[in-house]
């Protein structure tokens, strides 16, 4: 993890957003500023107690926040969040990868870091949460088949 790593913001879709579980956890006291954004051209899965994306062509979008994280913390922040994400680049089973993606906001695109599903979970059979907004999915959970 290096100083550069902390030049761009995260984007949060699922259990890291404001609300969510992890939020108080990793973010609450990190973040510099808070707006809401959408990830275009993925779906996203429902993998039990958290969601992946996943890019895929013809893909809908995600709704999320991006979160700036101060500068004191960013290191540590972004340790902690690669962490809890099962990320780590030498781990071909990893749970998530960590890119850089453009996220658009009310006030135009933001270049962002993104936890997009891994090798484990990209390829599985996971239910697609509808609209793309974990939320909102949570809040009114699909009726058991």
């Amino acid at each position: 993890m290096t100083e550069t790593d902390c030049c761009y913001p995260v984007f949060v879709y699922g259990t890291l957003r404001p609300g969510q579980p992890n939020w108080g956890q990793l973010l609450a006291a990190a973040a510099e500023r808070v707006v809401t954004g959408l990830l275009a051209g993925v779906v996203l899965l429902d993998c039990g107690h958290y969601p992946a994306a996943v890019e895929r062509p013809g893909g809908g979008r995600v709704v999320g926040e991006v979160v700036w994280i101060r500068p004191d913390v960013c290191v540590a922040t972004l340790a902690g969040l690669d962490h809890l994400e099962g990320y780590d680049p030498a781990d071909s089973g990893r749970l998530y990868d960590r890119v850089i993606r453009s996220i658009d906001t009310a006030d135009g695109p933001v270049e962002c870091w993104v936890y997009l599903a891994g090798p484990m979970l990209a390829g599985s059979a996971r239910p697609v949460v509808s609209g793309g907004d974990w939320v909102a999915y949570c809040a009114d959970p699909p009726a058991a088949p």
